[in-house]
């Protein structure tokens, strides 16, 4: 029960991650990847007036938002440039297979880190919000079809990849 109280409210805070880019108009920041004002279907402005969150939380919020998407676009990009060096090994006459193995590994660490650091970004927003908040956010969460509406119900393009954060053209990765 607990697990399922707490993936509920993980899954209620995508939005709010997502309103923090936004800003309190929500119409602002949806960069490519976003699916509408707030972030993911719209629900950032809607969920944030729903909590009833402050304007230093949703403050608080965009920072920790901004700060997530720098780490990420910078893990992105090492990626990005891993992916070249592997295409480069494949290609050569002589393929080394212990240096693909070492760059597919530092690939897959990399991966691992940007779930981390979606996941650290989810713990410092919930703590941003009450606990009637987070009450309330996972009461929301627990009869919605919001899980099904995200691909891979998770978001961010978290485990079965797709939508959210938009940081750049490795959108499925």
């Amino acid at each position: 029960m607990r697990k399922t109280i707490i993936v509920a409210l993980a899954l209620a805070m995508t939005p709010l991650v997502a309103l923090a880019q936004s800003g309190p108009s929500g119409g602002q920041g949806a960069g490519p990847g976003m699916r509408g004002p707030g972030g993911p279907g719209g629900k950032g402005p809607k969920m944030a007036e729903e909590l009833g969150l402050t304007e230093d939380q949703m403050k608080k919020m965009r920072e920790i938002h901004s700060k997530n998407r720098k780490t990420i676009i910078d893990q992105k990009s090492a990626i990005q440039k891993a992916m070249i060096d592997l295409t480069d090994e494949l290609q050569k006459d002589k393929t080394d297979k212990a240096a693909v193995e070492k760059t597919i590994d530092q690939v897959v660490k990399i991966k691992g880190e940007i779930e981390r650091a979606r996941l650290n970004a989810l713990v410092e927003t919930t703590a941003i919000l009450t606990p009637e908040q987070k009450k309330k956010a996972a009461e929301k969460m627990a009869g919605s079809q919001f899980m099904g509406a995200r691909r891979g119900g998770f978001g961010h393009g978290g485990p079965g990849g797709g939508g959210g954060q938009g940081d750049g053209p490795d959108q499925g990765e």
